[in-house]
């Protein structure tokens, strides 16, 4: 391995080392968390816009009900005035409402299935936000609990290092003892 790749390898563990500790996971998990619900929004807004298309799609279906139903009368006196020409003229625009009302049955089957979809997927969703949400106040609880201990440990420890062990005496007897070792080298 050459000597440029070792560094890139050493200069990049250094930049994930400082990242780690820079990354806050509280801070992490409330943008997941955040990232979730913002999916879950997303998710009611196409379920209204489903439920929405399928209340439009009936009103239609209810409208073209109702014109296929006049259609059948206009076809009906049509026949009675012995006008089949007419006649036929309203039979095809029964026919392409009949289609269109069909074509709308199959789209709110469609939309059914799919809010359907949409609603046992949030719903899952939901639980899984719920969960992480506890999770998150776990790790949190944790980690304050951590954080404190820390601060008592150095609180002591700080207070140890202020404190003075050495007493006056030990002091005393280190300073006779180097004046004695001095004198006996200045004899010598």
């Amino acid at each position: 391995m050459s000597l440029l790749k070792r560094i890139h390898r050493l200069c990049k563990a250094d930049i994930h080392g400082f990242l780690d500790t820079i990354e806050s996971p509280e801070i992490i998990l409330r943008q997941a968390i955040r990232e979730m619900e913002e999916e879950l929004e997303k998710s009611a807004r196409r379920s209204a816009g489903c439920e929405q298309a399928i209340k439009q799609l009936n009103m239609r279906i209810e409208r073209w009900q109702e014109s296929i139903a006049d259609y059948s009368r206009k076809i009906s006196a049509s026949f009675d005035a012995d006008n089949h020409d007419l006649a036929k003229s309203f039979i095809r625009k029964r026919i392409e409402l009949e289609h269109r009302s069909e074509e709308g049955r199959e789209k709110i089957k469609a939309l059914l299935l799919e809010l359907s979809t949409l609603e046992e997927s949030r719903a899952a969703q939901e639980k899984e936000v719920q969960a992480i949400k506890e999770r998150a106040e776990i790790i949190c609880e944790e980690r304050k609990r951590e954080q404190e201990e820390d601060r008592q440990l150095e609180n002591a420890l700080k207070g140890a290092g202020t404190r003075s062990t050495i007493s006056d005496e030990e002091v005393e007897l280190a300073y006779l003892q180097e004046l004695a070792q001095r004198e006996q080298e200045n004899a010598v």
